[in-house]
């Protein structure tokens, strides 16, 4: 039992969140306090402060309201209060004294049926107070004049019941309802909890569908609690009111949890809305979420109509977005929707659609997000002939690109491969449409510009031969001059090395050659026959003009022929006229036949044919 020293909300005050990943949810990156301010009737975890949430006794004026404020700041802070425990595997329940004693068999029995109803709520949601909040629930019951009202903050449910338990004007189940509603406040992830549009609709939804499952209430009376409304902000009014709240106020400017319930309803009815994905699809679109919530400080629009948005894109609505198209249109309900042109636009992009790598070379691809929303955590994945091949997520700054370069580990081949961006549209965009990029890609092990089957050089990857003429096709490979150019792209085939071509090879840009296997750098040609006089056969002009003057046989052409052979001098240049005995080469003889006709009155050499 409770005594006065200690409040039950208090209790909480210092412990520290114990935060994880559920069902698809996130709550708070890293454990924090929870810290509460009653006179301003806040609550503040991991740095976030919002209102605690009051649910106030139906037909409450605006009097009755404040009243009913004060009474819970009243109640929170006093302690005075001697509370009796009731414990329960999944929660813990603190019920005034004297109002327990009144109505203990009463109380008993409602707690004990209310459990199992609670624990599948939690099973539903996939949520519970230990997982995000680090404490188990805490419920705290007194009474009030009402049916129940009630209010919540992270991990504790205050429970206001009526007085007499089951007052004749308050239906059984309508009890079972409201303490479901004020749970679930209090097991909410922050991300949810912190919308109040988001955490009271989705109660409101919540408190009646699974009281269902339970044959509390039928489907029916669930549909028409949700539908009517009990807080006077129900579809019917709203709607003949031109989407205006009682107030006259605009949908992003009210307190319609009703109408957010029943836009939940209609599209779990009409859209198969699927609470899995809506959660994955809140989890991973906060930083979108939050810079929503940071507008109402420049506009009268607020964010949680964007809760409404994002609804709408999990499930299969029609329309992407609850724009307003009057009271004749579907009902979708925003009268004053503002463009939010800064949503996030993913943009996959593969520079090379139709490229060519070896074996081992690195694919260049870019994601760009041409929003005005930084996004954290966007999937990206790469597929070869649908076949996926990589996969990862990445934070895409606003207005900005991620460059990568993968090596793909694929063997030689020819792939359609696909750069999908934000796969499962887990991320809130402004088009869908452009997440994918196709190319193909051909992987060889031999990077082969001209398709000879002979690799380009300057790339270390190639395991092939390299190819003496990359970009011209030759699959024989021949260089006939064997300056390992090829002779397709070698301009200038050149033998032997004398700077002219030997003449046929198309590529060749140089002069071709009068004696294309002997060098003759000067392309003498003494008899104009275009054969260079050095491999001219018949060049012979004078037999015995051994330096090819052209002159008559005289001293200089012996002196040219003793160098020869003797001294390393330059051979005749026509071969002919220093075979002075006309044996068919050069030799000592031919210097004996020119020593003798010179000086001892031997024949002269024979003439030249």
């Amino acid at each position: 039992m409770k005594q006065n020293a200690v409040n039950p909300i208090l209790v909480i005050l210092t412990v520290l969140l114990a935060v994880t990943s559920f069902a698809g949810v996130g709550a708070v990156d890293n454990p924090s306090r929870i810290t509460v301010d009653y006179d301003k009737m806040t609550v503040t975890v991991d740095g976030r402060q919002v209102p605690i949430i009051v649910d106030y006794p139906e037909g409450l004026d605006d009097y009755g309201r404040a009243e009913f404020l004060a009474e819970i700041k009243y109640k929170a802070t006093r302690d005075d209060t001697v509370w009796v425990h009731l414990p329960y595997d999944r929660f813990d329940v603190y019920i005034d004294q004297d109002y327990y004693d009144s109505y203990q068999d009463n109380l008993t029995e409602f707690f004990n049926n209310f459990e199992p109803r609670y624990e599948h709520m939690e099973t539903l949601t996939g949520w519970s107070s230990e997982k995000f909040y680090g404490v188990k629930l805490e419920i705290n019951v007194e009474p009030t004049g009402g049916c129940w009202g009630g209010w919540a903050i992270p991990g504790e449910a205050h429970l206001f019941l009526s007085d007499p338990f089951y007052k004749e004007s308050c239906e059984n189940w309508y009890y079972y309802s409201g303490a479901l509603h004020e749970s679930l406040h209090s097991i909410n992830p922050f991300p949810i909890l912190y919308r109040r549009w988001l955490t009271e609709g989705f109660s409101q939804y919540n408190q009646y569908n699974i009281l269902v499952d339970f044959a509390d209430i039928s489907q029916e009376t669930a549909d028409t609690e949700i539908y009517a409304g009990r807080s006077g902000y129900n579809w019917p009014d709203y709607v003949a009111n031109d989407y205006m709240d009682p107030l006259n106020n605009e949908i992003q400017e009210s307190a319609g949890y009703d109408i957010t319930a029943y836009i939940y309803t209609m599209l779990r009815d009409d859209h198969n809305l699927d609470w899995d994905g809506f959660y994955s699809i809140l989890n991973n679109n906060l930083e979108t979420l939050d810079k929503a919530d940071s507008m109402w400080q420049i506009s009268e629009y607020y964010t949680d109509t964007h809760i409404i948005d994002l609804f709408t894109r999990t499930s299969n609505a029609v329309n992407s977005t609850f724009q307003y198209d009057g009271p004749d249109g579907p009902g979708w309900g925003v009268r004053q929707w503002e463009n939010l042109d800064w949503y996030a636009d993913l943009v996959a992009e593969l520079p090379n659609p139709d490229t060519t790598l070896v074996e081992g070379e690195l694919l260049p691809l870019i994601i760009h997000n041409d929003g005005g929303v930084s996004l954290v955590g966007v999937p990206v994945a790469l597929y070869a002939n649908s076949s996926l091949i990589w996969a990862d997520t990445l934070d895409v700054a606003d207005s900005s690109s991620v460059m990568l370069s993968l090596n793909l580990g694929l063997a030689d081949g020819i792939y359609t491969v696909s750069l999908i961006v934000d796969e499962d549209n887990l991320k809130i965009e402004t088009d869908d449409t452009n997440n994918e990029a196709v190319g193909t890609l051909t992987v060889v092990t031999c990077y082969d510009t001209d398709g000879d089957g002979f690799g380009d050089p300057g790339h270390p990857l190639n395991q092939c031969v390299l190819d003496n003429c990359p970009s011209v096709y030759n699959p024989g490979q021949e260089d006939f001059d064997s300056d390992s150019i090829g002779d397709s792209c070698d301009t200038c085939t050149d033998t032997d090395g004398d700077g002219y071509g030997n003449p046929g090879y198309s590529a060749n840009t140089c002069s071709d050659d009068n004696c294309p296997d002997t060098s003759n750098a000067d392309q003498t040609d003494f008899d104009g026959d275009g054969i260079g006089d050095v491999c001219d056969p018949v060049c012979c002009a004078i037999r015995g003009d051994v330096d090819h003057s052209g002159l008559d046989i005289d001293i200089s052409d012996l002196v040219y022929l003793v160098d020869y052979m003797f001294t390393g001098g330059s051979a005749p240049i026509c071969p002919g006229e220093a075979d002075i005995d006309n044996a068919g080469g050069i030799d000592i003889s031919d210097l004996v036949y020119l020593v003798d006709y010179m000086f001892s009155g031997g024949p002269a050499p024979v003439a030249c044919p």
